[in-house]
Order: structure tokens, then C-alpha cells, then sequence
């Protein structure tokens, strides 16, 4: 079976999205000794070298045409067949989908049709249109039903339109957590039998390491060989940067000095988080990196004395999966799908009291009897999340849809 696995994203600013794809390309080059089945992943033009590293023999990578090239023609009845909710919908959004993926990924190029894949998998939340192959898709997380005020009326407008479509049309989801799952057959109603549950691994078990100068030179950069607590996510507002800075500047208030580390690319709240670390006067304790590459972000996490993770929502949470990994004690918000993830293996806290925060940091850092107990836990739940698994998973949801065939007209219907 030849699988096409649709991985066109912008690197360096996708959050979880490019080290799933990272993770996805390890687990399958471990996977093919035991299978005959190949994976390709589709890039975008000059966006393949994130991944580059880590494929090889029937693991490989196709980039679109530059400039990308003409979309397979399609009969204009058949779109209207297949999405008759696009023109409107498009022209409302100035047809452009609001958030990371445009309207562009509706649509494979020809370069993917050229080969003859069975069966296609989206890695983001949409899929191509008119596709006669079987389809599967990721499904991430329903933020938008949390936390709507963090959302423009365009945005869920079209995560409420257009990714319920695609639940209908996937001969399988992929959820990537029981969290998400009960989460989608409770909004949308999705029988449990199209739906699996695959874990991601550590992202940091797939990178590689830098040593040597190399190495130092990172840990110069951003002072790793003084204790820090590291916070590993991008900013925004859902991610509650703010109420971390609320707790490190009590703690201040205390004469308690945390340096935290917080890396990832800077989105749509930095502003605000900017502004307030300014006000709160903590330039020198609260480090914001920006993106770093995968090698970088493991020299990061193996100087780490902690993880603190204060996010409102989350689908899954790979920051708790790659300190699990690496045995870094663990505080993070009191949240069902963290109890899944970390289980006995973390400090939790309410994500709404900097106060909670700040005595949650405490206790990971000061506690030594805590920190064993942590990191004992951890690294026994971290053989819950394994690239090998996940690649397994995956290929069984590619083998189920592939057995299903393409989703006939009319089919998937009764869904809601």
C-alpha cells in the first residue's frame, strides 16, 4: 500500500502539527521492518527541510511544484456535489480559511496524482475535495467550543462548516486522544467505529542532538546551565502565558526568583504578553526564545529542572509527553486530557490562580522527594507514547480505510 500523507504546512510556526509530521516520519522508517507499505508526505515548495533528516528508504518526501501547479480540473457539478457550502462560504472568508491552512489545501496538487497512492491522509484538519481515494484525517481539538471568545465570528464559522464536512467524508479519524475523541462523537456525532486513538511519541525521541561546540553555543545562548523551568509552547491566548507571568512576579514578590524558558513561535497574544512582562518587570526571569529547530529545542529540555504547562485547553499537550520522556518533573493545569497524558506523573493546578501556579513551580523545584516520584512516574508513562506505536496506529487506520473504500455519495449523512 502506497499511503500520501498531506503535511503542507509553513515550518517553524505550526505548534504540534511539524513535530507530529517529525514523529510520523520516524515512526514509519522504524515501521517499514515490519511492513512492505510506503509513506510519502506532500510539503509545500521549499518547505521540506524540517523533514529532510528524518526520512529515507520507503519513507521519502514530495514537495508541491514551484510555482504549485494546476489542480486536477474538477466538473464544476462535482464540486457543487461534493461542498456545496464552498463559494459562499469562500467568498464570505475572502477565500482565504481564516487560522494556518487556506482554502488552497482543499485541493491536491497534480504532482499528487501523478503516483498511485490508496489511500490519503491529512495531517491537518481539511481534506482535498473529489478525491475518489480513501481519506483519513487528524483530528486535533473543539478550542473553539471552550473558548469562543478566543476566536473570530469567521473562524468558528468555519471550524463549525467546513471540519464537520470532512468528519462526514474520512473513511477514518484519528483522534489524538480519548479527550478528543469523546469530544468528537459528543459535538458532532461520529460513530465510535470510524473513529481511532493514536497517542503521539516524544517529539525529542525523534530529534537528533547537537554536541560539541554546537551544543555550547545553545546553552551560552540561552543561559541553560542556570536552573530554569521551561514552558514549551506558542503564544497564544489559550496557552495563558499571562498567568504564568502573574505567578513567577508573586513568587518575586516573595523573594523567589524562577527563570522560565519559553520557547516556540510568537503568535497572535504576544503583544499582550510582551506588554505585561514589561509592566511586571520580568525581561530577565521570563525568556521567550521564538521557534527553535528540533536539535535545539533537545539541548533545551535535557537542561530543564522542570516543565510548567498553564494552558486553558488543550487536545493532547506534546510538552508533557517529551518531559514524561526525559523524566522532567511536571507541573501543569488541572485538565481531563493531562490526567490522561501525565497520570500520577505531574503537579497539577488550577490554570485560573497564579497563586496555584507558583506553589505548583515551587514544589517541582524544591520538593526532592516529589522530583523523584515524578520523574520514576514519568518515565513509566512515557511507554504509553512511542513513534513506533503511533506509526502503528496510523497505518491501521490506513489499512481500515483502504479496506472501506472511498466514502460513497450520501454516506456519513446521519452525522451531526
Amino acid at each position: 500500500m502506497r499511503v500520501l500523507i498531506d503535511a503542507r504546512m509553513d515550518p517553524g510556526s505550526e505548534g504540534g502539527l511539524e513535530p507530529l509530521t517529525i514523529g510520523l516520519a520516524n515512526g514509519f522508517g522504524r515501521l517499514t521492518a515490519e511492513c512492505a507499505d510506503e509513506f510519502v508526505f506532500l510539503t509545500r515548495s521549499g518547505a521540506s527541510s524540517f523533514l529532510r533528516p528524518f526520512v529515507g528508504g520507503r519513507v521519502s518526501v514530495l514537495e508541491e511544484p514551484s510555482p504549485p501547479a494546476p489542480a486536477r480540473p474538477t466538473r464544476v457539478q462535482s464540486l457543487k456535489q461534493a461542498l456545496p457550502w464552498l463559494a459562499p462560504l469562500a467568498r464570505k472568508l475572502g477565500l482565504r480559511q481564516p487560522g494556518r491552512q487556506s482554502l488552497e489545501l482543499l485541493r491536491l496538487p497534480e504532482i499528487a496524482f501523478a503516483s498511485a497512492f490508496d489511500v490519503v491522509h491529512s495531517l491537518n484538519p481539511i481534506l482535498p475535495i473529489a478525491d475518489p481515494r480513501p481519506l483519513v484525517s487528524t483530528v486535533y481539538d473543539f478550542q473553539h467550543r471552550h473558548l469562543p471568545e478566543l476566536f473570530s465570528p469567521e473562524v468558528v464559522r468555519w471550524r463549525e462548516t467546513v471540519h464537520p464536512q470532512h468528519y462526514r467524508r474520512a473513511r477514518r479519524l484519528v483522534a489524538i486522544s480519548r479527550f478528543t475523541a469523546g469530544e468528537l462523537q459528543q459535538f458532532h456525532g461520529v460513530p465510535a467505529e470510524r473513529v481511532d486513538v493514536v497517542y503521539f511519541g516524544a517529539p525529542v525521541a525523534a530529534y537528533g542532538t547537537l554536541a560539541g561546540t554546537e551544543r555550547a553555543a545553545v546553552v551560552k545562548r540561552w543561559r541553560l546551565d542556570e536552573p530554569f523551568v521551561l514552558y514549551p509552547s506558542l503564544t497564544y491566548a489559550h496557552k495563558n502565558h499571562l498567568g504564568l507571568l502573574e505567578a513567577v512576579a508573586g513568587l518575586r514578590g516573595q523573594g523567589r526568583r524562577v527563570r522560565v524558558i519559553c520557547t516556540g513561535a510568537q503568535k497572535l497574544a504576544w503583544p499582550q504578553i510582551e506588554q505585561r512582562r514589561r509592566e511586571l518587570g520580568l525581561e530577565d526571569d521570563v525568556i521567550f526564545t521564538g521557534f527553535l529547530p528540533a536539535a535545539e529545542m533537545r539541548v533545551v529540555f535535557e537542561h530543564a529542572r522542570g516543565l510548567v504547562f498553564p494552558s486553558r485547553y488543550e487536545g493532547l499537550g506534546l510538552g508533557l509527553i517529551e518531559a514524561l520522556n526525559l523524566g522532567i518533573p511536571i507541573a501543569c493545569s488541572e485538565l481531563p486530557v493531562f490526567r490522561e497524558v501525565a497520570g500520577e506523573a505531574a503537579v497539577f493546578f488550577d490554570p485560573a490562580q497564579p497563586q496555584a501556579i507558583a506553589r505548583a513551580i515551587e514544589a517541582i523545584l524544591d520538593d526532592a522527594g516529589l522530583r523523584e516520584r515524578l520523574t520514576d512516574a514519568g518515565r513509566m508513562q512515557s511507554r504509553r507514547f512511542d513513534w513506533l506505536d503511533t506509526a502503528r496506529g496510523y497505518l491501521a487506520a490506513y489499512r481500515a480505510a483502504f479496506a472501506a473504500g472511498p466514502m460513497a455519495e450520501g454516506q456519513g449523512k446521519a452525522e451531526s
